[in-house]
């Protein structure tokens, strides 16, 4: 990983909930089943080494190379 970067890495998601959970700053009840991985995707968000965006399954890159 690299040290000295100036903006955070934009990660693009086509799972919305998991975006939406990553940049919601609360704890819910709801989420007590999720894996431990997504926690430490959201603490990388919260200290904007890594950013997430939603995108459809369809603007993929790797959707479109398999349709071409």
């Amino acid at each position: 990983m690299v040290d000295n970067i100036d903006k955070p890495l934009k990660l693009y998601c086509d799972n919305d909930p998991a975006v939406q959970y990553a940049q919601n700053n609360r704890s819910s009840g709801a989420a007590k089943h999720i894996d431990i991985k997504y926690y430490v995707v959201k603490d990388k968000v919260w200290d904007q080494i890594i950013s997430l965006e939603h995108i459809w399954t369809e603007n993929m890159l790797v959707i479109r190379l398999q349709k071409a």
